[in-house]
């Protein structure tokens, strides 16, 4: 049962976070053309070629996380019971609140709103600090669909989540 948990646990992991990805920057693209620029996607990312106004680049550079927060949020909320819902799910949460969490590193889409906006460094520690506490929050509600795969059993806890989790990061990010 480990082993079979394990394995349909990675692959959903693996598509979950490929549809999450794909929305993600389908978000992003749709906001760029809402705004009335030229866009292009690709694979694992949206760009656009003109220079823009920094509130412009603010929006659409908040729109993937944004997207991806509510997204998975919503979708935690109607309790899915596929593994691969559940995962697009997780994934996208996470999504969201990684990006506040490297916000003062400069990194990501939210440290890319910060620097049109011209925000200060409090405002970036802030983003971090309620990244984190998504991290934990998130962790709290994956933590009953781990129960539901998987039991009390430790073993079958990991192959659900942690590995699934640390495989499938390693197979969509090189």
């Amino acid at each position: 049962m480990t082993r079979t948990l394990l394995i349909n646990s990675t692959l959903a992991a693996i598509i979950g976070t490929t549809i999450m990805v794909f929305l993600h920057e389908c978000a992003h693209f749709l906001t760029t053309l809402a705004l009335r620029h030229s866009a292009s996607i690709n694979a694992f990312s949206a760009t656009h070629s003109e220079d823009l106004p920094p509130t412009h680049i603010a929006l659409i550079a908040a729109a993937g996380p944004i997207f991806s927060l509510l997204s998975g949020i919503i979708c935690s909320l109607l309790q899915p019971r596929r593994l691969v819902w559940i995962w697009f799910s997780f994934a996208s949460i996470m999504e969201g609140v990684c990006y506040f969490v490297i916000t003062p590193a400069g990194a990501g889409d939210t440290a890319t709103v910060v620097d049109a906006l011209g925000w200060p460094a409090w405002v970036q520690l802030l983003m971090c600090a309620v990244g984190v506490a998504g991290m934990f929050a998130t962790a709290w509600h994956f933590a009953p669909y781990i129960k539901r795969f998987a039991g009390d059993d430790r073993k079958a806890q990991w192959a659900m989540a942690f590995w699934p989790w640390l495989i499938g990061a390693a197979a969509m990010y090189r």
